[in-house]
């Protein structure tokens, strides 16, 4: 989807801001290992990951690399240093933890379709509500009576008139 962008003083230009699809989880994963038929059972797929991983972060702590067939990883510190003797501080310095696709996945970026999509609206979306006075739900709104609203992206700034939004123009909205 296309913004606008923030970062330069022209109205006219936007950013891309990438809508991922739902993630996928550790468990998915490990379905889909047994469902290739390898032979592997989630159970060993999973401890053989963990693994993995516990080895990965072993010599990671050791400050090594990973140049692996999924990932690389490197470390780089951030920060502005005032001479050659001056040493690595925490409050100025930030060492850094930096991931690139290994070989198996390197040229992945070539199989993913890239489709323009509409911009997820900032405003609020209320998917329930109830009312204390009558004990209804999505139903009856007692007015000067507190009610309890359910939803995303509640928390707005009223002072901001791009993103203000008063509780009656949401009642306006979605309470018809």
């Amino acid at each position: 989807a296309l913004v606008d962008n923030p970062l330069t003083p022209d109205p006219t230009d936007f950013r891309a801001s990438v809508q991922h699809g739902k993630a996928v989880t550790e468990e998915e994963l490990m379905e889909m290992i047994v469902l290739r038929n390898t032979g592997i059972s989630a159970s060993i797929a999973k401890k053989v990951i963990f693994e993995y991983g516990q080895a990965m972060r072993h010599y990671m702590e050791k400050g090594r690399s990973i140049n692996g067939s999924l990932l690389n990883s490197q470390y780089s510190i951030s920060g502005v240093f005032t001479s050659e003797e001056d040493v690595f501080d925490a409050n100025r310095h930030a060492l850094n933890l930096n991931f690139a696709p290994g070989a198996q996945l390197k040229d992945i970026v070539e199989h993913v379709a890239v489709r323009k999509v509409e911009a997820m609206a900032g405003l609020p979306l209320i998917t329930s509500y109830s009312d204390t006075e009558s004990s209804s739900k999505n139903d009856v709104l007692t007015p000067n009576e507190l009610g309890r609203v359910i939803g995303k992206r509640l928390k707005f700034d009223e002072s901001d008139p791009a993103r203000a939004c008063s509780l009656s123009t949401i009642r306006r909205r979605t309470f018809r």
